[in-house]
């Protein structure tokens, strides 16, 4: 049953992307913007507040499909939530041909600051298939990425089955409920096909839970097991720094006294630390 879900979700998938039109993923332009710029400079961000990180080629698209932010982070569909892009009634959209007709060098001539400044995991793999499709126009290789997200979602459809799997000993039903769950959530339905690098942290976060509870069904951990729980977390890490949350989830892991005494110390740590946080 898991095989024709997997099936079953990858054509799901491959559906929203194609009726998804551009940047209108979350964030998806700045997402794309980091990734092009991978792609292109080989290289990542110089730490440098006053350089600009996007290319007139993205800007150039978002000002024709309405998703280009004012000073205050405002676009048309802002606070309006009955505007539309426009459509036509033919196969090609009202600006299709100009988008694909946008010059090469319009891909490194950096004009804004949108790109995001996540850690670059994400973005590196991104950046593979960005090259890949290459000589096509911006919305192929928006497309062409689009796709790493979609694998994305397919592994952590797969690895949530394997997760239930192993609590459902024995019930054939229960595992493949819990993965078709998660694959026809609606938000990770969206969010899975655009560019976002959430879609690899919710694979790793996945990976990491099957870890913890590969740990707790077989009450011991091998070397194999700490390799692997290892690199997933290193892997998160260096893909979005909300990962750390998996520390806080550790004590959880723990046996009997050892769990009361862990979160006893994460309190004494966090009211600790609490004098010398800032916020801005």
């Amino acid at each position: 049953m898991i095989f024709w879900l997997i099936i079953a979700t990858l054509l799901k998938q491959l559906v929203f992307s194609a009726a998804i039109p551009l940047w209108h993923g979350p964030d998806e332009q700045a997402h794309f913007a980091q990734i092009q710029y991978y792609a292109e400079f080989k290289s990542q961000f110089i730490n440098d507040s006053k350089l600009s990180t996007t290319s007139q080629e993205v800007i150039i698209a978002e000002e024709l499909l309405g998703t280009k932010r004012d000073a205050l982070g405002k676009n048309l569909f802002t606070h309006n939530p009955a505007y539309r892009i426009d459509y036509t009634t033919t196969t090609m959209g009202t600006y299709e041909s100009l988008l694909q007709n946008l010059p090469v060098s319009s891909r490194t001539h950096l004009i804004a600051k949108e790109a995001t400044v996540y850690p670059p995991l994400y973005y590196i793999l991104g950046a593979f298939a960005y090259l890949l499709t290459h000589p096509a126009s911006l919305i192929d290789r928006v497309f062409a990425v689009r796709l790493v997200s979609i694998l994305s979602s397919l592994l952590t459809v797969w690895l949530s089955y394997l997760i239930g799997k192993k609590i459902f000993v024995g019930n054939r039903l229960a595992p493949v409920t819990l993965a078709t769950m998660v694959s026809f959530q609606p938000m990770f339905s969206f969010l899975g096909s655009s560019v976002n690098s959430d879609n690899l942290m919710n694979l790793l976060f996945t990976a990491w839970l099957y870890c913890a509870v590969s740990y707790i069904t077989q009450a011991k951990m091998t070397k194999k097991l700490l390799t692997i729980w290892m690199a997933v977390t290193l892997a998160g890490w260096i893909t979005k720094p909300h990962f750390a949350i998996v520390l806080f989830m550790l004590p959880l892991l723990l046996p009997g006294k050892i769990i009361v005494l862990a979160f006893i110390a994460s309190l004494l740590l966090i009211f600790g630390l609490k004098p010398t946080l800032r916020f801005s």
